[in-house]
């Protein structure tokens, strides 16, 4: 089964590249002020990436 799965599109792909963009300012930030609360910012960016994720997998884009 070499099925081809879909790309993402929509929402989904946006909510993807905005958790991307989030996962890696959230270190960048802490490594630049050292604030360690901003650690959060990695986590939401996480979340936000799963989010879309799920969104794309319920749209029939994964297997």
């Amino acid at each position: 089964m070499n099925a081809r799965k879909p790309a993402p599109t929509g929402l989904p792909l946006v909510l993807i590249w905005v958790g991307i963009v989030l996962a890696v300012a959230g270190p960048v930030a802490v490594s630049l002020t050292g604030h360690t609360l901003l650690t959060s910012v990695a986590v939401v960016g996480f979340l936000v990436q799963l989010a879309g994720w799920m969104l794309h997998s319920r749209k029939g884009g994964a297997a």
